[in-house]
């Protein structure tokens, strides 16, 4: 599943906007008070969060994340390994409180890594 058909996905729930949609990145901003069902959709579709919202991150996932800002405590990460490919959704709370952005990056194997 390529992140433009997870965000398919999410066309029942609110975005506030889209910031780049690209086929192998898509990144946009949600009201956080819909977080909940957010996650409920990630979890459809990713499984269980490998990095929960308050849960320090390991090494391995600051590295997958680097490139696309990285991963912080109060940040939720989910993966989904498609063999060629990994997708990676990262949910990250604006310290506003009333935003969040979620971005889907894909990373090909060589970058696997």
């Amino acid at each position: 599943m390529l992140p433009g058909q997870i965000l398919e996905k999410c066309e029942s729930l609110e975005i506030k906007r889209k910031k780049k949609i690209q086929p192998d990145y898509v990144e946009l901003v949600f009201y956080t008070k819909d977080t909940a069902a957010w996650m409920k959709l990630l979890s459809g579709i990713f499984g269980k969060a490998v990095k929960p919202t308050w849960q320090k991150p390991n090494d391995h996932d600051c590295s997958l994340t680097k490139q696309f800002g990285g991963i912080r405590v109060e940040q939720t990460l989910f993966m989904k390994d498609f063999q060629e490919y990994i997708v990676l959704a990262m949910v990250w709370p604006w310290k506003d409180k009333t935003l969040s952005s979620l971005k889907l990056p894909m990373i090909r194997a060589a970058q696997k890594e």
